[in-house]
């Protein structure tokens, strides 16, 4: 089964991942991934733009193309992946940029591709459950802002006004969610998020719930 987990930077995603393929692992006979998307048309474009001289691919290409560019990278490699699996299944793939966050990044940047880009995302498999991890642009200012290795988003002209406008794209993508999804509180601690998010999953597969 897929479970996808989106929100903001800093809203915790990594962390609650590491605790419930932990939870996973010991509490059930079930085996929990993380799927990361490698996005290559990207990273291809980037390239390009860097032998150009530029920073980025988008410093070289106009938004649109490189969202679009995301979002075919995206079905293409979903479709591949989880071609066999199945709602029930004992393996739990958890995965962050996906549906969700690539309908909210088009949102933000207001692009006039979004229409099409809500029909390509469509493609891709459905999660089985999507939990939405929200937290106020301003903690979120502040977890990142702690972190030791820093993060791209504080480049940005404006990092709150960023996770404020990314922050309503959520709220707009997820309001128009039609397959299950769980609004959990982010700014509660660690532990209690992660038994929050276990037991909204276990509604979903009933392997979770059986004992060794």
């Amino acid at each position: 089964m897929i479970v996808e987990i989106c929100g903001i930077d800093g809203s915790g995603k990594s962390t609650l991942i590491d605790n419930l393929r932990g939870r996973i692992h010991t509490e059930s006979p079930c085996w929990a991934y993380e799927r990361v998307f490698r996005f290559r048309t990207k990273r291809f474009m980037d390239w390009i733009a860097q032998s150009e001289g530029e920073a980025t691919a988008r410093s070289l290409f106009p938004n649109d193309t490189v969202q679009l560019a995301q979002a075919f990278d995206l079905v293409e490699e979903a479709v591949r992946e989880f071609h066999y699996d199945t709602m029930d299944s004992r393996q739990v793939y958890f995965v962050t940029n996906y549906r969700a966050s690539g309908l909210a990044e088009a949102y933000v940047a207001a692009s006039a591709l979004l229409e099409p880009m809500t029909k390509v995302y469509a493609l891709a498999p459905v999660p089985a459950l999507l939990l939405y991890l929200k937290l106020p642009p301003e903690d979120a200012l502040a977890r990142i802002q702690a972190r030791p290795q820093g993060d791209q988003l504080l480049r940005a002209a404006s990092p709150l006004d960023a996770l404020t406008s990314l922050s309503g794209a959520f709220e707009y993508v997820i309001e128009s969610t039609t397959y299950p999804h769980v609004t959990l509180d982010a700014t509660m601690p660690a532990a209690d998020l992660a038994e929050c998010a276990f037991d909204a999953i276990q509604q979903v597969n009933t392997h979770l719930v059986a004992a060794f």
